[in-house]
Parts: C-alpha cells; structure tokens; sequence
C-alpha cells in the first residue's frame, strides 16, 4: 500500500502540473510558476514530511508553512514585477503539498474525483469567464434569493397541519417546491448558457426535464413555423417525454425509495423504449438538410416567483382533492384521479401524494405514480400528434404508442 499510494501521489501531481504547464504555453506564458517538476516535488515532499510523523504531524505541518511562506513571498514578486494578480498556479500548489495525504487516508475513488476535478478547473479557464460573462445579474440575484429561502428559512418553517382540511404543513410544501425548482433549475442553466445554440434533440431533452408537456407544446407549434426533418422533430419530443419518466423517478426516489424500487422496472422500460424510439428517429432523419435553427423551449426562469406560486396553490389543491378521493371512494378513486391529474401538471401532485399520503400502502403509491405518467404521456401524445404538420404525425403516433403500450403491459405484469 505505500509504494502505491507514494506512486500515486507522484503521478497526479505530475499529471496536474502538466495540465497546468499545457494552459501557460496557451496563454503563451513561459516563465510562470508550477510545472510539471515542480508539482511532483512538492508531492513527494508531502508525502515524505508526512510518513516521518503521521501521527504527531509536526515535521508535515513546518514543511506547509515554509511552503506557504516561499508561495507567499513569489506571489507578491510577481505582484510588484508583473503586475499579475491570478492565483490558480500558487494554490494549486498548496493542493499538491496535501495530495498526499489525501490519497493515504481516503478511499481511492475520491481521490480520483478529485483529481479529475483539480484538471479539468485547471484546463478551463476560458471557458468559465465566458460562461460568467452570459450569466446576467438579474439570474444571480434570483439564484441568490433562492439559496437563502432554502438554506436559511426551509429549516426554520414549522412542521406542522394550520388547516384542518388541507393535510400539508409548510415545511413539507416548501420542501416541495426547493427539489421540483432544483430540478428545472439545473436544466434552465444548462440549456440557456451552457448550450445557447442547442439543435432540437438536445433541446428536447434538456426541455424534457424542464418541463415536457411545455416542452412537446413548443416543438409541435415550431415545427409549422421552423422547417425541419420530420424524424428530427419526432426524435426530439419523444426525448422530451422520455426525459419525463426520468424527473419523475427522481423524485420519486427522493421522497419515497420503497416506491422508487418497486416502479423501477416501468420506469427503466419505458425510459429505454423512449430512448430507443429518439435514436432511432433520429439516425432516420436526411443528412443533406438545411440545418435547424436553435428552438428555445424553456421561456421561464424556474426560480421566479410566480412560478413557486403557481407549483404551491397545485400542490395544495391535489393534496386536497387526494385527501377526498380516497375517504369518499377508496383506492378505486385514487386510481381514476392518478389518471385524470395525468392531464395536468403531475409534479406537484406525485410529491403531495408522497409527503401527506405516506400512509397508503408501496403499491398504491406506486399504482397512482405509474398512472399520472401514463395519463401525462397520453396528453403529450395528444399535443404532439394534433399540433404538428401532416408529415410528422405518422413517427409521432408510432412513437406515443409504443411508449403507452409499454407503460400499461409493465403496469399490468407487476400490480395485477
């Protein structure tokens, strides 16, 4: 173990201060601080100051402070010389000095991760201030607002029943919105700055966790108005509602694991049925076409306001009309419910039926999950198929039906 932890330490210093020497002759500076040599010094010195004394740690910790003395009196040398302020080669080096470490006490996976991590933030300066500079201050400010609102006030909000009548606390419908927004958050900011001149597959896709029912909405009406291969269109709303059965899994996950393993099996095929159709469609589409447009098909920043707003009041009112169904007509009223909320925004209903109904038994949670999305696939069928041109609906309606078909056979074979 210690002559590969000591190999380890030296190669991904050395793999670090190779990466980090690649970036200077980039940038076409070739008397900057941390290459490939020195970075391998500092973790073999690392290493060495530490296995004198593991336990005690004093010749490791004198070794960082002369280190951090040395790294300290370079940079204001460079400062006054230079006049370059940037500090990336100085703590990478500090980094490097305790890579060691690391590796010795931690599971090698980790370390991996996190040497992969200290490469590619090495590597893509540019990249990241171009990045930052799309990023308007309006999309921080609603960002800033949101971390407070769930880092500090989430914790804080009771968790308990006010209204007799509705079965929801605060605290659980707060909880609700922070993971749904989360969720079309990573998506939003991926599609917009990440990938601003998405072709339609990829919008589909990362519309599809957005939100898919929007997301088919808009690709069907563009598809009149942008002209395209019809397979690339049908390709890229069936990702759409491929990408549904995904969100809707990891939310399921998230509040409720027994109902996530045990609907595992329908939402693994249906997803690879989704998959498979999408891939198809589109290796099917002309490769001599006029190249498409980029579509926007997410138009709302997720954070704002009224977009919490609009989630809350559903969530309350399928809390409400769920609590109903059930004491008036039973599970038999749950079932049909499942399905006609299917027709709507299944998100808010599928977290309140996990956070107000955890009494129901895995089955029926599951039974009521599985028949939101099957009723949800239905209407984006629906949508797709009637607003689309004439050419795009035949793909469209063997796509919608080979997915509803695999939604109720797996439904049938595992709850009947």
């Amino acid at each position: 173990k210690v002559i590969i932890d000591f190999i380890l330490s030296v190669i991904f210093a050395l793999l670090i201060g190779i990466e980090l020497n690649n970036r200077l002759q980039k940038e076409g500076r070739t008397n900057g601080f941390g290459t490939d040599r020195t970075f391998t010094f500092i973790a073999i010195l690392g290493y060495i100051l530490y296995s004198i004394s593991p336990t005690n740690l004093a010749p490791y910790l004198v070794g960082f402070s002369v280190l951090g003395l040395l790294l300290t009196s370079y940079y204001i040398l460079r400062v006054r010389t230079e006049n370059r302020y940037g500090m990336t080669s100085v703590i990478l080096a500090l980094v490097i000095y305790t890579l060691p470490v690391f590796i010795i006490t931690q599971p090698r996976w980790f370390s991996l991760l996190v040497i992969v991590i200290l490469m590619t933030f090495s590597e893509i300066k540019p990249q990241l201030k171009a990045f930052s500079t799309k990023i308007f201050g309006d999309e921080f400010l609603t960002l800033s607002k949101f971390l407070v609102i769930t880092g500090v006030i989430l914790p804080l909000v009771p968790d308990r029943e006010f209204v007799p009548l509705v079965p929801v606390s605060p605290h659980k419908l707060w909880l609700a919105i922070v993971v749904i927004s989360s969720i079309s958050y990573v998506s939003y900011v991926v599609r917009k700055y990440l990938f601003p001149n998405a072709g339609l597959m990829l919008s589909g896709i990362l519309g599809g966790l957005y939100s898919s029912t929007a997301t088919v909405f808009i690709l069907a009406r563009k598809s009149k108005v942008i002209p395209g291969d019809r397979y690339e269109y049908a390709a890229a709303i069936i990702a759409a509602n491929t990408m549904m059965f995904l969100r809707i899994w990891i939310i399921t996950l998230f509040f409720n694991r027994d109902v996530a393993e045990m609907a595992a099996p329908i939402f693994l095929a249906v997803f690879a049925v989704g998959a498979t159709i999408s891939i198809v469609f589109y290796r099917k589409k002309y490769i001599n076409r006029t190249p498409i447009l980029p579509v926007e098909v997410i138009e709302k920043n997720p954070l704002e306001l009224w977009v919490a707003l609009s989630f809350a009041v559903l969530y309350v009112v399928f809390s409400v009309i769920t609590s109903f169904a059930i004491s008036t007509f039973g599970n038999e009223g749950l079932h049909i419910l499942s399905y006609v909320v299917g027709f709507s925004d299944i998100n808010p209903f599928v977290i309140s039926l996990f956070q107000t109904h955890s009494a129901l038994t895995v089955s029926m949670l599951a039974i009521a999950t599985i028949n939101a999305v099957a009723g949800n696939t239905i209407l984006n069928g629906v949508y797709a198929i009637v607003m689309t041109l004439q050419e795009i609906k035949k793909p469209l309606i063997i796509g919608y039906g080979l997915l509803t078909v695999t939604i109720l056979t797996m439904s049938a074979i595992l709850f009947l």
